[in-house]
């Protein structure tokens, strides 16, 4: 699948990503933050990409985040849901589809929702393009 990339901003970052020598997967957009997707193999690179977010945060004029991607679904969502630790994660099957119920600590649930619950959908924009069968997310705690 290839990324098809149309606002000027995000070709600009996926040029200054590309000489760092990282492809960007997708991109998630909300008012305040944008949330990069990229592959797991680019988890090496990471250090070096934490100094080029204050220049992504400049071009993009919002909070950027980092997100890995696995097709193991566990550490995807770990990564998705990052700095929140997820117990678990639990399928079920519904009328509409398949749900994935991510299982998080009382006290995490705040942090595994993010600020207007922006982690939570981009978990649902992600999981729903990259695992078609699971059509909601919701964590539970």
């Amino acid at each position: 699948m290839e990324l098809e990339v149309n606002d000027p901003r995000l070709i600009q970052i996926t040029t200054f990503l590309g000489t760092l020598g990282v492809i960007p997967r997708d991109f998630f957009e909300t008012e305040d933050r944008l949330s990069i997707l990229l592959d797991e193999e680019y988890s090496d690179s990471l250090p070096k990409m934490k100094s080029a977010l204050t220049y992504l945060r400049k071009i993009a004029h919002k909070d950027v985040d980092i997100i890995l991607f696995s097709n193991d679904l566990n550490r995807f969502c770990s990564y998705l849901f990052h700095p929140a630790k997820v117990n678990k994660i639990e399928l079920r099957k519904s009328k509409k589809g398949r749900i994935l119920i991510v299982h998080v600590d009382f006290w995490q649930r705040g942090i595994a929702l993010g600020k207007r619950s922006y982690k939570l959908h981009r978990a649902r924009y992600f999981i729903s393009k990259y695992f078609p069968r699971i059509e909601n997310v919701y964590i539970q705690t």
